[in-house]
């Protein structure tokens, strides 16, 4: 005889050839080892794709965060910008960030807070993201008895 018609809760529980679910991959290795997914954002997990696409449901959908895949050097270029960040955020100063190698090469990146120049307050970070124009140049280092006023 015929199998018996399923309701239709089992069957929006069951689809047919459901994708694999990336977002239960809990760490890079795993994500971009899996043949379904190709998208590792860090804490916010695992994608099939680090490209938007509406049709994908799997697809990444956070702007701005860092997206590893097997294009852009996955894995490894996960930990490495976790290095770079970490020396990067440690300098204070625009000279000395951007004298600052990086792991994989280039030079810290220093995103001044004031574009007037000014103080030269600022931050130095690894990558430039989405944020506008890290600095060119630093400022003309002021003389410490300037400094000692603070």
């Amino acid at each position: 005889g015929m199998p018996p018609p399923q309701d239709d809760e089992q069957a929006a529980e069951q689809p047919a050839g459901t994708a694999f679910e990336c977002s239960s991959l809990a760490d890079c290795a795993s994500c971009l080892e899996h043949p379904s997914c190709d998208g590792w954002a860090g804490g916010f997990g695992c994608y099939s794709t680090c490209s938007y696409d509406m049709n994908d449901p799997q697809s990444l959908n956070v702007a701005d965060v860092s997206c590893y895949d097997s294009t852009n050097g996955g894995c490894q270029a996960e930990s490495s910008d976790a290095i770079d960040y970490q020396i990067c955020a440690e300098q204070t100063t625009c000279g000395g960030c951007m004298s600052t190698g990086k792991s994989g090469g280039g030079s810290c990146l220093w995103m001044a807070n004031d574009f007037e120049g000014g103080n030269g307050s600022g931050f130095c970070t690894n990558s430039a993201g989405m944020m506008c124009c890290p600095a060119d140049s630093c400022p003309a280092e002021t003389t410490t008895e300037d400094n000692a006023v603070d």
